[in-house]
């Protein structure tokens, strides 16, 4: 028999055969041989030779790997996790002068090493540049490259000439102004000149120009360069911040005090204040400062900010889920992860400064929240009743008010037989199809290593909950539907099922079919009863007019007539 002492398992009875077969003998100079004979000596290597320790780990995946695979095999033997992304930003730097490696882009870019290969800089930006689709991202692969490359004199004179062809292939003025920076911060000229040359001089030309620049660190060195050069320098930023743009807002907040115009901070804040459905993404901007303390005009309270996120956060999630905007989507990332930030610091303060009472009413919201993703809900529910235990036993009238919403939601849910068969569809789709899928993945997942730096695995886990979140739903909004039938449908009054014809504040006129939520179609005037518009719609009569609010904004419509509408 063959007993070996394996780093992680002493003793380990092995048949000789097999030993002999599966195991592989390592030269000393073997970054896994240095771990274990002289980790001193491989930290040493890590800090002085990076690319040799990449050269290495290339070799073990046929010289082709993605940096996730490189970092698992080097983190923590040869760098701590702590470590990573310093000794990362000085390795990318060796390897990318290194004319054997090949560098690609992206969070997670792929690796590729060739003794022969002879890829000098000059072919990486090359290859680097052709690969992106558009300017913007262009821009922002150059903008990596620069960070990473430092002072090299040759390196940059490199970037300089690759910028110039592609400041010399477009034409849009926002694109030219983002390629003039860049060529600034290479030296070749001042920002100030870029700017003056480049923006357009009109106040609104310069803030569409401002905005289109698509580079988050392109549009705030605009948004920089236009406060210090232009008179008119604050109002282009102020109203291309308030285009829903924390980029530029940012820079606004530390520029207006410089340029001597505190007034328009308050008015950045004030506006984003009074509406903040309209500005969402400013909006997180903004609570993320109320809860450092930021804006001393404006007292904090962390009940308060966790309440309002948590409203805020579940009309943006239902907006993006109807409409589809990018700008909805990625406000409700942005509430999110303010929400989670520091394990969930501001949830914690909340805690701290409620009652029972407050705590039960939280926990409400956070029950019937659209936005929240499972882990979070879960992390913030773990918080809120650590605190208060007794949170969902107190009787309250706050926690009565919750509840009495809660017990509205478990009403009947009217709609079409057509809309139901779809969502029933919806259902079978996702229980039959995509949940065995992502199980699957989940499994290949597994085996790219250890499971608390495996991105795959986390993104896999994560997918199931959605998709079991979803199944939840559509079982329990399946188990209160009820169909929409012809006796049920009233022409005195609004109702479900009904069609009427509305005339609008400019006397526009309208017609709404009211319908469940499976069956909407705006485009032809299909609409959920269960809207505020629906809502308010519901119980009106022939004459009378109603009075609903989109996005704060009250509107009014009054009832020109009433008829049942003919079921699908």
């Amino acid at each position: 028999r063959c007993v070996i002492d394996f780093r992680t398992k002493a003793g380990h009875e092995m048949d000789i055969e097999a030993a002999a077969t599966l195991l592989e003998r390592l030269p000393e100079g073997d970054i896994r041989v240095l771990s274990i004979a002289d980790p001193a000596g491989l930290k040493e290597l890590a800090e002085k030779r990076p690319e040799e320790l990449v050269r290495q780990v290339l070799a073990r995946f046929h010289n082709n790997a993605s940096l996730r695979h490189v970092k698992d095999a080097l983190v923590p033997d040869a760098v701590a996790g702590t470590a990573w992304l310093p000794w990362w930003k000085t390795a990318k730097k060796r390897l990318l002068m290194d004319p054997r490696f090949q560098v690609g882009t992206g969070a997670d870019p792929r690796l590729t090493f060739s003794e022969a290969a002879g890829v000098d800089f000059r072919t990486q930006v090359g290859k680097t540049l052709k690969a992106t689709s558009t300017s913007p991202q262009r821009q922002k692969a150059i903008r990596d490259m620069m960070s990473t490359i430092g002072d090299e004199p040759e390196a940059k004179a490199v970037l300089r000439e690759a910028v110039q062809v592609e400041l010399d292939r477009v034409s849009d003025p926002g694109l030219k102004l983002g390629w003039d920076l860049i060529l600034a911060d290479l030296g070749a000229r001042s920002r100030s000149e870029a700017v003056t040359s480049r923006l357009a001089e009109g106040l609104e030309d310069a803030v569409r120009q401002l905005v289109a620049m698509g580079v988050d660190d392109t549009r705030a060195a605009a948004a920089l360069a236009t406060l210090k050069t232009r008179a008119d320098g604050v109002d282009i930023v102020l109203q291309a911040a308030l285009r829903d743009d924390p980029v530029v807002a940012e820079v606004g907040a530390d520029g207006f005090a410089a340029a001597k115009h505190p007034e328009h901070l308050e008015r950045l804040l004030a506006t984003i204040e009074s509406a903040p459905l309209d500005y969402p993404n400013l909006y997180v901007w903004y609570m993320r400062g109320l809860a450092r303390k930021r804006w001393a005009s404006r007292p904090y309270d962390p009940y308060s900010a966790v309440h309002r996120s948590l409203k805020a956060l579940d009309q943006v999630e239902y907006r993006a889920r109807r409409d589809g905007a990018a700008r909805d989507k990625k406000a409700s990332q942005s509430f999110q992860d303010f929400l989670g930030d520091k394990s969930c610091k501001l949830m914690l303060d909340a805690a701290k400064a409620t009652d029972d009472a407050g705590a039960a009413y939280l926990t409400q919201l956070l029950e019937k929240n659209r936005g929240l993703k499972p882990r979070l809900l879960q992390k913030l529910q773990e918080v809120l009743l650590r605190a208060h235990p007794q949170a969902l036993k107190s009787s309250a009238p706050a926690v009565k008010e919750a509840e009495a919403e809660a017990a509205a939601l478990l009403q009947n849910i009217y709609m079409t037989r057509a809309g139901m068969e779809r969502w029933k569809a919806d259902l079978d789709r996702i229980s039959y199809t995509e949940m065995p899928a992502n199980a699957a993945e989940i499994a290949r997942a597994r085996e790219f290593g250890d499971l608390r730096e495996n991105a795959e695995y986390h993104a896999a886990r994560e997918k199931q909950s959605m998709l079991q979140a979803k199944v939840d739903m559509l079982r329990n909004d399946l188990a209160r539907a009820v169909a929409i039938t012809p006796e049920i449908v009233r022409t005195d009054a609004v109702s479900v099922g009904a069609r009427v014809r509305v005339q609008d504040d400019q006397r526009r006129e309208l017609t709404y079919t009211l319908w469940g939520p499976p069956d909407v179609d705006v485009e032809h005037g299909i609409i959920n009863y269960l809207t505020p518009l629906g809502q308010a719609l519901m119980g009106s009569k022939s004459g009378q007019k109603v009075r609903f609010e989109v996005d704060g904004t009250a509107r009014h419509l009054t009832i020109l007539g009433i008829e049942a509408a003919p079921l699908p």
